[in-house]
């Protein structure tokens, strides 16, 4: 009897999908499902659920703290707060207390994967409010030892070296300076250089007060920072402007001071598998229509599963305005393109510094039979495309600089991954890369077509 009641009140039903989710693998899920599956949401989120007997509320109990652990504490179809729909890239702003007992603000840039690693933080001029945490000092005592990688010319003289790597075939373009940098180290400073096996606990600031080097003879040498000496117009007169820094936070607008700490943040960077996609969006800039359309190459079905988003366009029927006429030709304002091209158009937003932003518009869908004046907006079906938090839902730019010639491609995929502490995490990220380059819509305004001789049915 439990069982009924339970299917009565959360079953599935058939108008669990929207209109843009009514693809086949959705609609033969619900024709099966539907009034015999209990909705697990509904049930989740149900306040009052009717439950009678202590061993049925406590059933129910357990039900929400498994979703909870499994799922999180809430579901929500609202994109993340550090999710930046005008730049279509994360921006995370995080506080935290440095070495000197001094709170900062730092800002994260993570990679195009959405991983975070210490490069991916500067920290900003302003301190966030709130009061400090008292930093731990503590001391070390380690044995350096020599740095080591392939292809390094050995530190002992006279001593003969493999013949695994020709380091006469390094060809070295004067643009190229990484190479350089890295051909220098190698060839002239790589056998002065140590590594100090240290370990920094992980979300942490660490600064280094003194080095002091103690050696075979007994004596002790004090090692100050490569980075104290400042450099530009920053530095204090008297004072040399050479700097030499590496693996340095980078003070925010303020190119010529670093940081003299080392964060450590918690990141997954090498321990994430990554799912299937379940959306992307490609954005590509058509020069002959003067805009830029965003694709909805694919789309998220109402299961939950990969939908391609050009079978959009088959699912409503898109009348090309032939209409039947005696005249040869027949004005049209524009023609038709797929239902899953969003375009974007440039406006300006700042008259001053003439900054251009690509405004989310419409195209207009004619139903079958309809004339010219009855006509339905066509919208973004995807999540990418429809931003939350927006002050205006329908006012969606997106800055232009953004969207090169090469296109950007937006991907929602799932990810999961395991933490230090064994607890296993599961979420959709969203991944921006390069696109493929420009393309043609083919869309045209102002134009004549050919129209269909009109018949006579005997």
């Amino acid at each position: 009897m439990r069982e009924l009641i339970c299917v009565d009140s959360w079953a599935l039903t058939d108008k669990e999908l929207t209109p843009q989710e009514e693809d086949f693998e959705a609609v033969r899920f619900l024709r099966v499902c539907a009034g015999r599956a209990i909705n697990g949401i509904a049930l989740y989120r149900d306040k009052k659920p009717p439950a009678e007997t202590k061993s049925e509320i406590q059933l129910l109990e357990k039900f929400r703290d498994w979703v909870r652990s499994v799922y999180g504490e809430a579901f929500s179809t609202s994109d993340a707060p550090a999710w930046r729909p005008e730049r279509l890239e994360y921006g995370v702003e995080v506080a935290a207390t440095t070495p000197h007992g001094a709170r900062a603000r730092f800002t994260a840039h993570p990679g195009c994967n959405g991983q975070f690693d210490w490069y991916a933080f500067d920290q900003q001029l302003e301190n966030p409010p709130g009061d400090p945490e008292v930093p731990e000092p503590f001391r070390r005592s380690l044995l350096p030892v020599h740095v080591r990688f392939t292809g390094m010319p050995n530190a002992r003289w006279w001593q003969f070296e493999n013949g695994r790597m020709n380091i006469s075939k390094i060809d070295n373009d004067p643009r190229e300076l990484a190479k350089m940098a890295v051909s220098d180290f190698m060839l002239i400073q790589s056998n002065d250089w140590f590594m100090v096996p240290f370990t920094q606990p992980v979300g942490s600031l660490c600064a280094i007060d003194t080095l002091l080097v103690h050696d075979v003879f007994g004596g002790n040498t004090l090692i100050e920072r490569a980075d104290r000496k400042r450099c530009g117009p920053h530095a204090e007169e008297g004072e040399a402007t050479e700097r030499w820094t590496m693996f340095s936070t980078t003070l925010q607008e303020m190119d010529d001071r670093v940081a003299d700490f080392f964060i450590l943040p918690p990141s997954s960077v090498n321990a994430t598998q990554d799912g299937e996609v379940i959306e992307e969006v490609r954005f590509m800039r058509d020069e002959m229509a003067n805009m830029v359309w965003a694709i909805e190459h694919t789309l998220e079905n109402g299961i939950g599963k990969p939908w391609a988003g050009h079978e959009r366009s088959l699912t409503k029927a898109i009348r090309e305005a032939l209409l039947r006429s005696e005249a040869p030709l027949a004005y049209r304002l524009q023609n038709s393109v797929p239902e899953h091209w969003i375009p974007f158009l440039p406006v300006q937003i700042d008259k001053m510094r003439k900054e251009v932003a690509l405004e989310r518009a419409a195209m207009m869908h004619y139903g079958e039979g309809a004339d010219e004046k009855e006509y339905e907006l066509v919208r973004p079906s995807g999540r990418v495309l429809r931003p939350t938090g927006l002050p205006d839902p329908d006012l969606y730019q997106v800055r232009e600089e953004e969207v090169s010639r090469a296109g950007t491609r937006i991907s929602r995929l799932i990810r999961r991954s395991r933490w230090i502490d064994g607890s296993t995490h599961l979420w959709i990220a969203r991944r921006k890369s390069a696109g493929g380059g420009e393309g043609l819509s083919g869309l045209h305004f102002d134009i004549a077509v050919e129209t269909r001789p009109e018949t006579i049915d005997e």
